[in-house]
Order: structure tokens, then sequence, then C-alpha cells
């Protein structure tokens, strides 16, 4: 669990620059975002339905045991990261499948449940294997609104920079990979996930030079 005073220095930081950690009443907003720009389930079974991409993000919120941190931009919100504090990432599938429910199940088949379970088991294995958990997980940056994600991403790494901390993160593609390298995100390792899917593992060092 993220220490509250630093979650008060993050927040605190982020209103200074026009932003804010949303409210878990607000996470429906951040749902309807992802419904429409989160690009996951087309990476893992090369679908995508707005009426159920929606269902599938609260189901991930609601079976991660971690505490999610959400920053965003003000409001209207158009832009977000989802991001966990230093520890393991504790992931319920079961309670994931339940919060999908059967609508998911219909419009995307099993082998969906089962790209995102292996996506889940790599990316908490590597993390755990280079970083041994003591980075901060950027598990999704969400935008519909490029300038406003790359501030988000940007006002989010220098204080994470200023405490002297690392972050690991996920791709599922060369793109993904490339977009993070402009953020100083190294490709450290890949898997593959099925014939068709890789993974990418990234992980971004501190570059405070003063830290």
């Amino acid at each position: 669990m993220i220490d509250e005073t630093k979650l008060n220095a993050l927040r605190y930081t982020l209103e200074r620059n026009g932003l804010s950690i949303v409210h878990k009443s607000n996470y429906y907003v951040c749902a309807n975002i992802a419904a429409k720009t989160d690009n996951l389930s087309r990476y893992l079974i090369g679908k995508h339905d707005e009426d159920i991409e929606a269902d599938i993000f609260r189901a991930y919120l609601s079976a991660a045991d971690s505490d999610a941190v959400i920053i965003s931009d003000t409001h209207p919100i158009t832009s977000f990261i989802v991001i966990f504090a230093p520890g393991p990432f504790v992931f319920s599938n079961f309670r994931f499948f339940l919060g999908c429910g059967v609508k998911v199940l219909f419009r995307y088949g099993f082998s969906f449940f089962g790209n995102f379970f292996k996506f889940v088991s790599v990316s908490r294995k590597l993390r755990k294997k280079y970083t041994g958990n003591h980075s901060w997980y950027l598990s999704k940056l969400v935008s519909s609104d490029p300038d406003k994600g790359n501030q988000l991403l940007s006002v989010l790494l220098e204080w994470l920079d200023s405490n002297g901390e690392v972050v690991f993160s996920d791709g599922l593609s060369e793109v993904d990979g490339q977009y993070a390298g402009k953020y100083g995100f190294e490709v450290i390792d890949t898997e593959k996930l099925n014939k068709n899917i890789n993974y990418y593992a990234l992980f971004r060092k501190n570059t405070d030079k003063s830290v």
C-alpha cells in the first residue's frame, strides 16, 4: 500500500500542474474513456467492442488487490494513468472473470481470458525478476488527448525521479516500446504470450542525478 505521506506529496505535485488523483467515484468516467481508447483487447484477440471494454476495465481494477492510484487531467477527464506502488501485484483471475461477466465471455470467448491471464502472469513474473517488486508498476496510460497524456506521463515520471523511484511497465508491440523509449524506458525482456503476441517488459531507471 502506498504511504499516505507520499500519496499527499504526489497529489500536491499533480495539483500544481493542473492534474489530480481520480476519486473512486469517478472511476466510471475512466472506464468510459478506456472503452473508446484502450487497445489491450485488440492486441490480445484482435477485437475491440466499446460496449464491453468499460466492463473489462472495471473488472481489472476490482481484481487487483494492490491499491491502484489513478491520475488524470482535471474536468473534463480526457486521459489517465493507472499505477501501482512498489510491492507484489496481487491479482485474482477468478474475480476478473466474474467481473467481466457472460457478456465478455460471449463476445470475446475463452481465448481472451487465456491471453489476458497469461499477460498478467508474465508481467508479474518479469517485474519480480528484474526489480524484486521494488519498482512502481505503470499498468495503463489511456488517453483521448495525446497532449494531455504526454503531460500526465511527464509530470508523474518527474515526481518519481525526484523521489528516487524506478518504474516497470508493459508493451504488446514494438510501437509501445518505441513510445516508452521516449520517456527513458528500455525493453529489458520479451516473452511470447502465444504464437502471435509478444510481451515486452519495460523498465525505467531513475534519471534524477540529484537523488
